[in-house]
């Protein structure tokens, strides 16, 4: 771990191969919460900052309440922890200001909608959708994002101190959308907003003991797609699925175009990187959810890739070797290229560090 921290102070946040997208950036004013310089403690997330993906057509679909933040993606959790003090803010006062994001994946688009949470919420709760109100739309033509790169969006004359303000980029071609929050202090203002006075809480009356809700199955995982192939490696990611007891991981299975599945990987979240593949060979994917309590939700819709074609060798990675940008190794069998020019530390874990190297063949 201290190995990784070390990685992320020398480099900052780099972006993956194979990624989408995240507010902050040449030409804006303002700088998403994963990325924010001051924001410490972010885990995963601090590597993936463009992965805040999830089912699109918020408010009514989307995140979960108290998870909006992170896109219900349970490895970045880190994000949704939400009080007054919690998050560096970008000083803004009322009126235009332009959010800029930073495509590494720019998907055709059909619009970004920008939300703002309402004069009296409460900075110490979890973020949910009542908290919100519609800021602004920004409509597109369906085609690539980064043809609208910036976007000019008022903030309200009537608002001061802390505010959150959502952004909602909803892609074209699949169902999903990208999830951003960006922490705002308007016009210098104390930076804690007055929390509404609340009733001290009653005690209930002794309800009857009651019998424990019975389980059930997790729903069935959804948007299995590939964020990078090569020529023997699939890089998969899916939408995450909810259960009453909470979903604990999740069962990845792997056929070729005509052979039987098999079990390839149990990863918690949602995203399994699979190497060791044969080049210009056709897989299909299907993958399922796991309970608390062991209940499994039924597969999703298979997914059929096939990977590149075979690339030439590289030397082997040495963990404690310098590398400059472009530079390829293999690791595992996979070839790897250098995202960006450092020094390695020894640590083994650093090959898998997308901001430092991405598979490539």
């Amino acid at each position: 771990m201290l190995a990784a921290a070390t990685a992320a102070a020398m480099i900052g946040v780099a972006a993956p191969a194979f990624a989408h997208g995240w507010i902050g950036g040449s030409g804006s004013e303002l700088t998403a919460r994963q990325v924010m310089p001051g924001n410490t403690g972010l885990g995963a997330v601090a590597y993936e900052p463009q992965s805040l993906e999830a089912p699109g057509g918020f408010p009514e679909t989307g995140p979960a309440d108290g998870k909006i933040a992170s896109a219900g993606i349970a490895q970045f959790s880190e994000l949704d922890a939400q009080t007054s003090t919690r998050w560096a803010k970008n000083e803004i006062t009322p009126g235009p200001h332009k959010f800029g994001w930073t495509y590494t994946a720019p998907h055709n688009t059909d619009q970004w909608r920008y939300y703002i949470t309402k004069n009296g919420w409460n900075p110490n709760e979890p973020l949910k959708r009542s908290s919100f109100e519609l800021l602004q739309v920004v409509a597109h033509d369906h085609t690539a994002a980064n043809t609208k790169p910036v976007h000019t969006i008022t903030i309200p004359s009537d608002h001061s101190g802390y505010h959150v303000i959502l952004a909602v980029w909803e892609v074209w071609d699949t169902t999903n959308a990208f999830y951003n929050v960006v922490d705002v202090n308007i016009s210098g203002s104390p930076t804690t907003p007055t929390v509404p006075p609340t009733t001290p809480p009653t005690t209930p009356p002794t309800a009857p003991p009651t019998t424990p809700p019975v389980s059930t199955t997790p729903t069935v995982p959804t948007g299995v797609h590939s964020m990078g192939t090569t020529s023997s490696s699939v890089d998969l990611m899916w939408t995450a699925s909810t259960d009453d007891r909470g979903v604990t991981g999740y069962r990845v299975e792997r056929a070729t175009a005509t052979g039987a599945f098999a079990l390839v990987g149990q990863p918690t979240g949602t995203s399994w990187l699979d190497t060791g593949l044969a080049a210009s060979t056709t897989y299909r994917y299907r993958v399922a959810a796991v309970d608390a309590d062991g209940n499994r939700s039924a597969v999703s819709t298979v997914f059929q890739v096939t990977t590149a074609a075979a690339t030439g060798t590289a030397p082997a990675w040495n963990p404690s070797g310098a590398y400059t940008k472009g530079d390829r190794v293999t690791s595992g069998g996979v070839v790897y290229q250098a995202v960006q020019t450092h020094q390695g530390v020894g640590d083994p874990g650093w090959i898998t560090a997308r901001s430092l190297w991405t598979p490539v063949g």
